[in-house]
């Protein structure tokens, strides 16, 4: 199963892009590896820890951006393992297979960049199945393991903390199911406990800040009050014990999870420390980020569409009633299956396509609300603790969708919601199997078959089986992409091989870090995004491109910027005036759609011909790069365009 899964993420591994996201993991490894230290000689947009895998990658595969997929694939390997072994936990060999390739399909696959949030999700699918280890074994070692699992997914990324959360949830109920046969009871110890879990709960309130904020509380709060309630509510009822042997518990499993959270993220902060840059750490990864939610958001989809996942997670109730055994009979099944299968043809079409979409992207507040309260009406649950630490993880870690919850964002938690399901639906008393099966079968065909995209900017309940893609034929990236995407990224870093040498500074804005990546070009700024740009005393958008215009020989401008608005009029004519040379790349956004602008180049010398170092000789053919002659803008005649 390991290998088959390994398999399928290879055969897609280079298929599909987001530019900025390729540009800005590209550039980021690229500036560590010459020398430079995350927040204090650049902006870097994650933790830290990211950059610096992948600066290893470039040294040791060569400064390609295969080479970061590449170490994502190896991870993946251990990924797809560890949730094969989650769920072999509480089922047989084959479901547990054909659950991890649910898993698999619903996860990397579907876009395979190297980004933080997948090794978030991988690092809390390791620290979860050390927490499994720990329950079944009592070992502390396991706690110390889960600790740098949590400690690992921190230096990742900042929203590594809701994995650290959920395993202090963890650890405070495992506390608590220890003392449950002490004679006493401590009521300051227990009101405590009580007052913190209130507050927990209550910060889910922070994301009703978002808009509209029903929505956002449906998504976000929700499943955050549901797994504060479970272990308050058990604590309400039946919380035993003397409070000094309480906290001698507590502590005893607190200690080691804490010191292999502090041991991961000790050496991280250890260069930080020594070099004095503890400051810029803080404000690259507190002070920005808040910048990043007041500007980049992006809400989950109207509560309507939820009306599509309640039925699938009212299906986790299903066992818990004994009629449910009458749905594995042989007619029921095939109906089902009938059913099924003319939703699957429906999938086929756009607005079948959407619905489904819609309908599995809503399902995590649902199974986390149904996981829980199951829990609660079972208080003789065999397993408890570990279907909650399931719905936990679960809950904690679908926060990465906020503020942007863009439809990639629900993949990054998506194994952890269907193995917190596994959990529910296996202990059920009365399961139907088969009838199950068939659903699981359904799922495995809907991932493998409809939700694949050409590319994973569709990846929002599009679907467009007409998308032409093409190899990007450059030296830095070889990636299959929109056909459009390729012709005019070959264009424009050939265009500019024409005018600038191999790490000569240009400056390209706004939002367009893959300029810099794709042409082997220097960055100037301290940014890859123009919206956070912390350098200029204000924060007017054409105000960067102006100053930074005096020193660079080449300006690219991009005019579909991904957060920061496109350049104003104004700035555009200023720079038009210090460059008397210029060019408009054409392009359309998907097929069907009219051409517009991509990029406009501008540069003051006359051209020349140069070797084109950034694309490769099949690239060079293509675009024709020995170098270009352009009219003179300044003198008034209008500059060539290269139209689709």
């Amino acid at each position: 199963m390991v290998l088959g899964s390994v398999a399928y993420l290879g055969g897609v591994l280079h298929t599909g892009w987001v530019p900025h996201d390729t540009g800005q993991l590209g550039q980021t490894a690229e500036r560590v590896l010459s020398g430079q230290m995350q927040h204090r000689d650049f902006d870097e947009p994650y933790t830290g820890g990211l950059g610096c895998l992948h600066a290893l990658a470039f040294e040791l595969l060569g400064v390609r951006a295969e080479s970061i997929r590449w170490v994502l694939l190896v991870y993946f390997s251990l990924f797809v393992a560890a949730v094969y072994l989650i769920a072999l936990r509480v089922s047989s060999p084959v479901v547990a297979g054909a659950v991890a390739f649910l898993c698999t399909s619903l996860s990397v696959p579907l876009y395979a960049e190297g980004l933080p949030s997948w090794y978030n999700l991988f690092f809390a699918v390791w620290g979860t199945l050390a927490l499994l280890q720990h329950i079944d074994t009592g070992q502390r070692r396991w706690l110390f393991w889960a600790g740098c699992c949590a400690g690992c997914s921190l230096v990742m990324k900042i929203t590594g903390l809701y994995f650290v959360a959920a395993g202090l949830l963890y650890i405070a109920c495992r506390e608590q199911q220890l003392s449950r046969a002490a004679p006493d009871r401590s009521p300051v110890f227990s009101g405590c406990l009580l007052a913190l879990y209130a507050a927990f709960a209550a910060l889910g309130g922070i994301f009703l800040r978002g808009a509209p904020p029903l929505v956002h509380g449906v998504h976000f709060t929700l499943p955050l009050v549901a797994v504060a309630l479970y272990p308050a509510w058990h604590e309400w009822r039946s919380g035993r014990g003397a409070w000094p042997v309480r906290v001698r518990a507590l502590l005893c499993q607190l200690v080691p999870y804490g010191l292999g959270v502090a041991a991961v993220t000790g050496m991280f902060l250890a260069p930080h420390i020594a070099t004095g840059s503890l400051d810029d750490l803080y404000r690259g990864l507190f002070v920005l980020p808040a910048a990043r939610l007041t500007h980049v958001a992006l809400a989950p989809p109207d509560l309507r569409w939820m009306c599509l996942s309640l039925p699938v997670a009212g299906l986790l109730l299903i066992g818990q009633f004994r009629g449910a055994v009458s749905l594995d009979r042989p007619r029921v099944v095939v109906a089902v299956s009938g059913v099924m299968a003319a939703l699957f043809a429906y999938t086929a079409t756009a607005s079948g396509y959407f619905l489904v979409f819609q309908m599995l992207r809503n399902l995590i507040p649902g199974v986390v609300v149904v996981g829980v309260g199951v829990l609660l009406a079972q208080s003789r649950h065999p397993d408890r603790l570990a279907v909650y630490l399931l719905l936990a993880v679960t809950a904690l870690c679908s926060l990465v969708q906020y503020p942007y919850a863009y439809g990639t964002y629900f993949f990054f938690v998506a194994p952890l919601m269907v193995v917190a399901a596994l959990y529910v639906v296996a202990w059920a008393p009365w399961v139907p199997k088969m009838l199950c099966g068939t659903l699981l079968a359904f799922a495995i065909a809907l991932a493998v078959v409809r939700l694949p995209q050409p590319d994973p900017r569709l990846l929002n309940g599009h679907n467009c089986p007409d998308f032409p893609t093409a190899t990007l034929d450059l030296a830095r990236c070889g990636f299959r992409v929109y056909a459009e995407d390729a012709r005019v990224y070959q264009e424009l870093v050939s265009l500019i091989c024409a005018h600038t040498l191999d790490g000569q500074f240009i400056y390209a804005a706004p939002d367009c870090p893959e300029v810099y990546f794709l042409s082997g070009r220097g960055n100037p700024t301290r940014t890859f995004y123009e919206l956070f740009d912390q350098s200029a005393g204000d924060r007017r958008v054409g105000a960067p491109a102006l100053r930074y215009a005096p020193y660079v020989d080449l300006v690219v401008v991009n005019h579909a910027p991904a957060f920061t608005p496109p350049l104003d009029d104004t700035t555009l004519a200023a720079l038009r005036a210090q460059y008397p040379h210029q060019r408009v790349l054409y392009g359309s956004r998907r097929p069907g759609v009219e051409a517009t602008p991509r990029f406009t180049v501008l540069w003051r010398a006359a051209a020349s011909p140069r070797p084109c170092t950034a694309t490769s000789p099949a690239g060079r053919r293509a675009t024709g790069c020995v170098g270009y002659t352009e009219c003179d803008a300044g003198k008034g005649e209008k500059p060539e365009h290269s139209k689709l």
